[in-house]
């Protein structure tokens, strides 16, 4: 069986992620043999097919995780906007100390919380 090159450049790929089936596996193992300076112009790492499987549960780790880190943040969202407000209602005006250091604590949760989208934006999850 002929096949264009760029189809077999696209199973190669497949091949060395190790997501081909037994059937293209055999495909491409007989077109390299039969090309051996396509062989030779792979890189060496290439052809390792992954040997250690992907677990099963892997997908919902992550999930829980993000579900985790989405949850935090906004709890933290929820604190700095009520450190932010409660000082300004005019019960709290007269302890001086206690606005500046809620409006302090406010100002750390929404560091945390720039720090947090910034996390959930490097995941992909945004």
């Amino acid at each position: 069986m002929k096949l264009h090159d760029d189809v077999m450049n696209d199973l190669v790929t497949l091949y060395s992620a190790g997501e081909a089936s037994a059937a293209t596996r055999a495909l491409v193992e007989e077109h390299l043999r039969e090309h051996p300076d396509q062989a030779a112009s792979l890189k060496p790492t290439a052809l390792k097919v992954r040997t250690t499987p992907v677990p099963q549960d892997a997908c919902m780790k992550a999930l829980n995780r993000a579900r985790k880190l989405t949850l935090l943040r906004l709890g933290v969202l929820g604190f700095a906007i009520t450190t932010l407000v409660v000082p300004m209602h005019p019960f709290f005006w007269e302890n001086k100390t206690f606005v500046i250091v809620a409006e302090g604590f406010s100002a750390f949760a929404f560091g945390i919380f720039v720090y947090l989208s910034e996390r959930i934006r490097k995941i992909g999850l945004r």
